[in-house]
């Protein structure tokens, strides 16, 4: 293509336009060098070329195989001689107009803003674990360890063991997790606006070196892990395994509905807080009542993501909930399990068994607002809207934490 000129690829769906423009900037490579086109005339043409070499718009070929190529060459190749921009634009968060433009054009300039972020190894791992997703297990373990001491502190004894439980719960779990699922669910990614600032989406890291993350962050999550405890090393291990169920196929529950919600019902409503608790007592003290809390209102708070998320999965052929039953269904189950769970909470505190009786007011004033919230945020159901409820939740749960410490 000489430069200065504009190219359309037109075709038939499937016919390989996006598997030609990935090939040609070095995003794909071609999977069969005895692969012979026939061209409709039932005698095949010559053997396929990997001698794809880009021009840079000088009409001469330059001098090196992208096809042989290794993972750095062909990233200095994108970021330097080519442009590649998806169909769901990706745009780095960390990046202003003039860097972002860069990124997809290969435009030269100063990049030094774009060069010490998005090219910076640990920003990327930090991006890879998604740091808005820590809290997500943090609060319950907290809540867990709040429960288990009866104050709003470890035991001074205990206070390295919960910095480093914190560690594990947070970014490296959730990067070897993550980065697991990233590699599986890239098809999905692609197309889904949620997922577009995902560091292999916009290609801030590869695959190769994402397979080398994921198994240091695993070895690194159950070496700190140790620190805590025994039984805290199994329950990481049951985490990970979890992880690598729920992502990696033949089993990938990602895509079988109703698991999809059970794994993560499970990891962040049982296992979190019964991690936090394990840092002061016993694991097998955990208490069932608050295991049950947990899992129903993780399930609920759940269920609004695969609605939010149905176009991509069901795009990608991945059969979660709500590409199984319907956003109208999936909205019903989630209000049940958020009703169900406002339920057994005022009934344990009716009972004074593990919720503080002296809390039952306070959540019989709360509940109705609480199961309204929920109605109403997630019949349209957005990240933020989920934020909202969350934060909502948070309220009871406070006056509840309050009532424990006393």
């Amino acid at each position: 293509m000489p430069a200065g000129t504009f190219v359309a690829v037109m075709g038939a769906t499937s016919s390989g336009k996006s598997t030609l423009m990935q090939c040609a900037a070095g995003l794909d490579r071609p999977a069969d060098r005895r692969h012979r086109p026939t061209g409709g005339t039932g005698r095949p043409a010559a053997p396929a070329d990997r001698r794809h070499r880009p021009t840079g718009g000088t009409g001469r070929p330059a001098r090196r195989n992208i096809t042989w190529m290794g993972e750095r060459a062909l990233t200095r190749l994108r970021r330097d001689r080519a442009g590649f921009v998806f169909r769901v634009l990706a745009v780095p968060r960390y990046l202003n107009a003039g860097p972002n433009l860069r990124v997809h054009t290969g435009a030269p300039g100063d990049d030094a803003g774009m060069t010490t972020l998005a090219q910076r190894p640990a920003a990327v791992l930090v991006a890879v674990s998604r740091p808005w997703f820590w809290p997500v297990s943090w609060v319950p373990a907290y809540l867990g360890t709040v429960i288990a001491g009866h104050a709003w502190l470890p035991d001074p004894a205990d206070t390295g063991r919960a910095v480093v439980a914190l560690l594990v719960l947070g970014p490296l779990i959730w990067g070897a997790v993550l980065a697991q699922n990233d590699l599986h669910d890239l098809p999905s990614d692609r197309v889904n606006p949620r997922k577009a600032t995902a560091p292999l989406v916009t290609g801030a890291v590869s695959a190769p070196r994402l397979r080398l993350w994921h198994r240091a962050l695993v070895l690194a999550s159950i070496g700190a892990a140790w620190y805590v405890g025994p039984l805290f090393v199994v329950g990481v291990a049951g985490v990970l395994a979890l992880g690598w169920a729920y992502s990696v196929p033949p089993l990938r529950l990602k895509g079988r509905s109703g698991w999809d919600v059970a794994v993560n019902a499970v990891v962040v409503g049982a296992v979190s807080p019964a991690a936090g608790w394990a840092i002061t007592r016993e694991p097998w003290e955990f208490p069932w009542q608050l295991a049950l809390i947990g899992v129903l209102f993780a399930a609920a708070l759940y269920v609004p993501t695969t609605v939010i998320d149905v176009s991509a999965d069901a795009g990608a052929g991945d059969e979660t909930f709500s590409v199984k039953y319907g956003a109208r269904t999936a909205y019903r189950i989630g209000l049940c399990l958020w009703g169900l769970a406002l339920a057994v909470s005022l009934f344990c505190a009716s009972r004074d068994s593990l919720v503080p009786r002296e809390t039952l007011i306070p959540q019989l004033v709360m509940a109705p607002v609480l199961f309204a919230a929920y109605a109403a945020l997630t019949r349209r159901p957005s990240i933020a809207r989920l934020a909202v409820v969350s934060l909502l939740f948070g309220i009871p749960t406070a006056g509840f934490a309050m009532a424990y410490v006393g």
